[in-house]
């Protein structure tokens, strides 16, 4: 089976070059690498690395930024039969797309791969959401298992799960939260098997600057944010499910205004201290 890497960038510079570093010290033979391009104009360096491996990489050009919208374009253009999406902040081992392609070769049409970051915890079991919409377990475990979800910088479709369920749905637009989660929960209820495989690993340094979402400075102060998680909400749970999570929404605003509002406080407590 064919694999094709797929990685949508939007203001990333050093980063990109250095996930498309890992891209090509792939151990599988028979594998491409499709880059969604949404920077209006990259860096002389990052230029210069493109130009060079021009061979082996293949640019696709979106004018305007968005995260479902580079997927599905990469989806349509590649030829492999399992897609292996990431994010252009992301590192990874040689072995990584060989590790998704395994998975698929045991019967999964959807992997979700472990994902490290700074700091994070190790947990027990995979992740799951319920029919409450609250999610359990994490995607640093150790542990292979079931789940409905998907991450999106580091998961993989096989060509029969577009052709079951299609494409993202652009409307997930802006902060473009939980338009993985949504993809994930389709291919679940759709009766796709889905596995977590932790042995397709990578390093996720979540960049604070560029990503589509790079120009939004705090989502939980943008629309889009709350669009897309209730967007999610209405697509896939009850009513009641629906109202309660416009509360959680509700309290998590809150959560964060009182965190602004304490740390303006600050600022200008040490502005008259200064004085």
């Amino acid at each position: 089976m064919k694999v094709s890497l797929i990685v949508p960038t939007f203001g990333r510079e050093q980063l990109l070059v250095q996930t498309l570093a890992c891209a090509l010290r792939q151990d599988l033979t028979d594998h491409e690498v499709i880059v969604v391009d949404q920077t209006a104009r990259h860096e002389p360096e990052t230029e210069e690395f493109l130009r060079r491996h021009a061979d082996r990489i293949r640019i696709l050009r979106l004018e305007t930024p968005s995260v479902t919208k580079a997927r599905n374009a990469g989806i349509r253009s590649a030829s492999g039969d399992i897609m292996v999406f990431v994010d252009d902040d992301t590192t990874f081992e040689p072995a990584f797309l060989s590790r998704h392609l395994d998975a698929h070769r045991e019967g999964s049409d959807v992997v979700a791969g472990r994902i490290l970051e700074e700091g994070c915890r190790v947990a027990s079991k995979p992740t799951w959401i319920s029919s409450a919409l609250r999610y359990s377990g994490s995607n640093t475990c150790t542990t292979p298992g079931r789940t409905n979800t998907i991450t999106g910088c580091n998961f993989s479709i096989s060509r029969k799960t577009v052709e079951t369920i299609g494409y993202f749905d652009e409307r997930f637009q802006g902060v473009s939260t939980r338009e993985d989660s949504d993809y994930g929960l389709r291919a679940h209820r759709a009766g796709l098997t889905i596995r977590f495989a932790p042995d397709a690993c990578l390093f996720h340094h979540r960049s604070a600057s560029g990503g589509v979402t790079g120009v939004i400075r705090n989502q939980f102060f943008d629309p889009s944010y709350y669009q897309c998680e209730l967007l999610f909400a209405r697509k896939h749970f009850s009513p009641r499910t629906v109202f309660v999570y416009r509360i959680r929404l509700l309290l998590r605003g809150l959560k964060q205004l009182s965190k602004l509002i304490r740390q303006a406080d600050r600022r200008a407590a040490e502005s008259l201290a200064s004085r």
